[in-house]
């Protein structure tokens, strides 16, 4: 599956439209071969299973009075209820071992946790639901660079374990080339460039792609 970079104006609202969290005013957006516009509660339900976020900070994104086996279970029982308790128990212990988290941290709370691993418990919690795409949100920005690299290799061993989409949001042109296999470069709400990474990256054609890779910094040895 191809991962996909959105690089500025209009991101975070396309975004929110391909989780259902937006509408659209103009314009068709197509999931799975159907168009998604005007759906009902039940439609709307089974594409949030399907579509799930990484969030940018999970300081923030993560419910500090939640134990960590809660943050990780909610999805399943609002969006998966048929699932019982013995198989959410099983979906728990197999994505705490993707993530790389000892089952420990089940029973703490984030205040315990580093940066790091509260953005492994992120990923854990949109993964959890078995989603066929998942939306990265600028997910290592507001960690430490020390810890960057993990979250990022992480993110591309479950890509390529899952065979999941991904839509990778991010201002690191670093990142967006060593993580994607795909670019759309966002300008004034539309797509100005999409293609090949390596393609566009080495041969940009507008004038704005262009200019974001001139603008990244260099150094002459």
């Amino acid at each position: 599956m191809d991962i996909f970079y959105i690089r500025e104006c209009g991101k975070t609202t396309l975004s929110k439209i391909i989780i259902g969290l937006e509408n659209m005013s103009s314009g068709e957006f197509y999931f799975e071969s159907e168009i998604q516009e005007n759906l009902d509660k039940k439609s709307l339900f089974e594409r949030r299973k399907k579509i799930q976020m990484i969030f940018q900070d999970p300081f923030l994104s993560i419910d500090p009075t939640m134990y960590i086996r809660e943050v990780i279970e909610e999805p399943m029982i609002s969006l998966r209820p048929e699932w019982n308790k013995n198989e959410r128990e099983k979906r728990i212990s197999d994505i705490m071992e993707l993530v790389g988290l000892d089952k420990s941290y089940l029973g703490k709370k984030s205040k315990y946790l580093s940066g790091g691993q509260l953005q492994r418990v992120g990923i854990a919690r949109a993964l959890i639901c078995n989603p066929k795409v998942v939306i990265c949100d600028e997910p290592v920005s507001a960690l430490d660079v020390s810890v960057q690299a993990q979250i990022l290799n992480l993110l591309k061993n479950i890509k390529r374990e899952l065979g999941i989409a991904m839509i990778f949001i991010s201002h690191d042109l670093g990142v967006i080339r060593y993580l994607t296999d795909r670019v759309c470069v966002m300008l004034d709400g539309k797509i100005c460039e999409s293609g090949n990474t390596e393609k566009v990256f080495k041969n940009p054609t507008h004038e704005y792609t262009k200019y974001l890779l001139d603008s990244v910094p260099r150094i002459n040895i």
